[in-house]
């Protein structure tokens, strides 16, 4: 739990600290638009002393201008937070294995092998099968009103604990053959609860990839390789691929948003509305005049909602390509420690 608080509170100060960084980056490069406007006028006075003038100031500001700390520091954040991102995903990832049911002959070699006897005892076996109820206990009710009981773990807290209790039960090496079958359904219902498929948004993805592409051609030069570029502009890249990867959900956590949002997806329909209005928007209008010889003439002007429409749209692409890195961040704190 302190963990999480750690992260949560990590990724709010950075939010905070890039929103002051970026205000001051905006007054920095307004002072400096402020200079240049003074330096031309100076030229229009005078030309020599204006040249002196604004050498002794350019020289003033270089030797004046501080260290950006805030920057560094920003910077130093942001790299750490996504940094643990990475190695957090990949670390759940891989160390979230199957678990794979046991048979009773292999108990019986199990056994076997610890120096025990073939056979396990009445108190071993009820000892396992209570590890299995107290797991089942502790799981929320799905079924409905008349229907035979149905449990299933719910929050990430219940997996962990079941997951402990099903290791003392195989640990017991019980050999009855009805607490056997109870172990294996265990071990089943939380592979199927904790195995994680995703859960976030193709459309934001697509729109994040047509935002590289437009990038791609509008800040890419002749002469640059793709490579070269991917160098200097990997953000919208990288972004993508660790959404994807920060959307991997588990079962238990989908079929509770599920029931809570109704599949509604929020980047869905905001992307849907903007994207839909597009396309239904004409890009002409047409004009139908009635002349007096009762002659009918049309003419066709270039609708102006239309481009409205197609400038919200491309901002809103390439808005959406910039911080599809912010809502990775998101959608793993709520996918890998919040569960929400």
């Amino acid at each position: 739990m302190i963990m999480k608080k750690l992260i949560l509170s990590f990724f709010v100060i950075s939010i905070f600290l890039l929103n002051g960084w970026s205000m001051e980056r905006v007054s920095a490069l307004t002072s400096a638009k402020a200079i240049v406007t003074a330096s031309a006028f100076l030229t229009d006075q005078s030309a020599d002393p204006s040249l002196k003038t604004d050498s002794i100031t350019a020289s003033t500001d270089t030797k004046d201008k501080p260290f950006d700390w805030k920057g560094l520091i920003i910077g130093l954040l942001f790299l750490g937070f996504y940094g643990y991102v990475i190695v957090w995903i990949v670390i759940t990832l891989v160390t979230t294995k199957k678990i794979l049911p046991v048979t009773k002959q292999e108990y019986i070699n199990m056994r076997k092998l610890a120096n025990k006897s073939e056979t396990a005892s009445d108190e071993e076996n009820k000892q396992a099968f209570a590890y299995t109820e107290e797991a089942f206990d502790s799981w929320k009710v799905i079924s409905g009103p008349g229907e035979e009981e149905l449990r299933s773990p719910m929050t990430m807290a219940q997996i962990k604990k079941s997951k402990e209790l099903h290791t003392k039960a195989v640990n017991i090496m019980p050999t009855d053959d009805e607490t056997i079958d109870r172990v294996n359904e265990m071990g089943e219902v939380l592979n199927t609860n904790q195995k994680r498929s995703f859960s976030g948004s193709w459309k934001l993805i697509i729109v994040a990839v047509v935002a590289t592409i437009i990038m791609f051609y509008l800040s890419k030069s002749k002469d640059e390789s793709v490579l070269r570029w991917l160098k200097s502009f990997w953000i919208m890249p990288v972004g993508i691929i660790l959404y994807y990867f920060a959307s991997l959900a588990p079962a238990f956590l989908i079929s509770k948003r599920e029931r809570w949002f109704k599949g509604k997806n929020i980047h869905n329909a905001l992307i849907g509305t903007i994207v839909g209005l597009f396309i239904a928007t004409p890009a002409t209008s047409t004009w139908v005049t009635s002349w007096s010889d009762g002659s009918k003439t049309k003419s066709h002007e270039i609708n102006p909602f239309f481009i409205f429409m197609m400038i919200l749209t491309f901002m809103v692409v390439i808005v959406v390509g910039f911080m599809i890195g912010l809502f990775a961040g998101l959608n793993f704190i709520r996918n890998y420690v919040v569960y929400v």
